[in-house]
């Protein structure tokens, strides 16, 4: 019998790549003064950026910066840049 596959939500699986990556680099979430996020095709939401930025509690903060980044294919390159 095959194994149930669950499923995982784009915002679940984001914030364990953030904490992982928070964790490997000693930072804290409070060091963190901005989020570019980029859509996702399986998951839209509205003002994506600061959506993901609440719901990780990044946000209310003051001097912090989300901003979406929405140019097809090349949205991770974009953001690297």
């Amino acid at each position: 019998m095959a194994k149930k596959q669950e499923n995982t939500s784009c915002a679940a699986l984001g914030f364990q790549a953030l904490t992982a990556a928070l964790k490997d680099s000693g930072l804290a979430l409070e060091d963190i003064d901005g989020l570019l996020a980029m859509p996702s095709i399986a998951e839209y939401r509205f003002m994506y950026a600061h959506y993901y930025a609440t719901l990780y509690g990044m946000l209310p903060r003051k001097n912090f910066t989300a901003r979406c980044i929405d140019v097809g294919g090349a949205g991770p390159i974009v953001a690297v840049m």
